[in-house]
């Protein structure tokens, strides 16, 4: 069966863009090590950091590039290869391309829908704000940070996050106990599991726009109305069937993922063989093969590859 386009562009970053993300974490390391030179006025320093920043901007607008217009490119060059193959036969080509075109469409239909969902939610937020029938927006708290970084690393914009916590009005009601729009999340019962759950959509309207928001909207639709059994919050059955993190088609599967992976995941530690440790939330994000590696169990079943898959591209952007 031919890739498709997606899978593809899975590739394009594991082999391209995260190996960029490993030198810059580099070159982050070298400059906070790389002595002052006075006679330059530490200008060194200061280069160091301005390539490093420079690297960072062009390795977020390679990444949203290759996220949109790779796909594009390739469905068209996969439609034509398609139509060619008919001549000898072979009709995999064009289903995969027909199948990837209907992806990007549907991509597309979520994009729009996204937009409308985030403008309407907005102007409620706004009125509610201007009215005081919410809490006041607060940016995230230093432990918060702390809590996201080793997830998310430079790959989050945590200066643009607020949080409305507690309820917000008619926003709750339509929307339940936690959700975001945008660089906002609103969460009526709070916990640090569902800040990573909300997180990783900043992160994906970060890199994907609007898709997100109507993604969920229509999955969330689909359960509720045309498919009772369907769980769109459910990634197991999907990565059980062979599908990557990247490759998930419900936004909030690959939310629930990551927040499942800091709540179970373990780290086993070389020095105390066979006694992972945790429960502890976080510790899989624990990054020191000196000292051990990170596990992700659930129900007997080992998602460590999967999860650190998902890792790499989450770091990575």
């Amino acid at each position: 069966m031919a890739e498709s386009c997606k899978q593809q562009q899975e590739r394009v970053e594991e082999t391209v863009l995260q190996p960029i993300d490993q030198w810059v974490e580099q070159q982050e390391e070298k400059c906070r090590n790389e002595p002052c030179i006075w006679w330059m006025l530490c200008l060194n320093k200061l280069v160091c950091w301005v390539v490093t920043a420079l690297v960072k901007v062009t390795l977020w607008v390679t990444t949203v590039v290759v996220r949109w217009v790779y796909r594009i490119v390739c469905t068209v060059v996969s439609l034509i290869v398609g139509v060619l193959a008919l001549v000898i036969g072979n009709t995999d080509i064009l289903v995969q391309a027909v199948k990837d075109l209907w992806e990007l469409t549907k991509d597309a239909i979520y994009t729009v829908i996204g937009v409308v969902i985030f403008a309407a939610l907005r102007i409620v937020d706004i009125i509610q704000t201007i009215a005081q029938l919410q809490p006041a927006k607060r940016r995230l708290t230093e432990r918060e940070r702390g809590i996201l970084w080793p997830i998310f690393r430079d790959s989050l914009n945590y200066n643009a996050i607020e949080l409305v916590i507690g309820s917000a009005g008619l926003l709750s009601i339509f929307k339940g106990t936690a959700f975001t729009m945008g660089y906002t999340i609103y969460i009526q019962s709070y916990s640090e599991q569902t800040l990573v759950h909300e997180c990783v959509h900043t992160w994906q309207f970060q890199f994907e726009g609007f898709k997100y928001i109507g993604n969920s909207a229509l999955n969330q639709l689909d359960s509720r109305v045309f498919s009772p059994g369907y769980d769109p919050y459910d990634w197991k059955p999907h990565i059980d069937a062979g599908e990557s993190w990247y490759t998930l088609k419900s936004g909030e599967a690959q939310a629930s993922f990551i927040e499942d992976v800091y709540a179970l995941g373990l780290f086993d530690e070389f020095a105390v063989p066979g006694v992972p440790v945790g429960p502890t939330p976080g510790v899989f994000f624990r990054e020191d093969k000196s000292l051990g590696q990170n596990m992700f169990n659930v129900g007997g079943v080992d998602y460590t590859n999967q999860a650190n898959d998902a890792w790499r591209i989450i770091r990575t952007g």
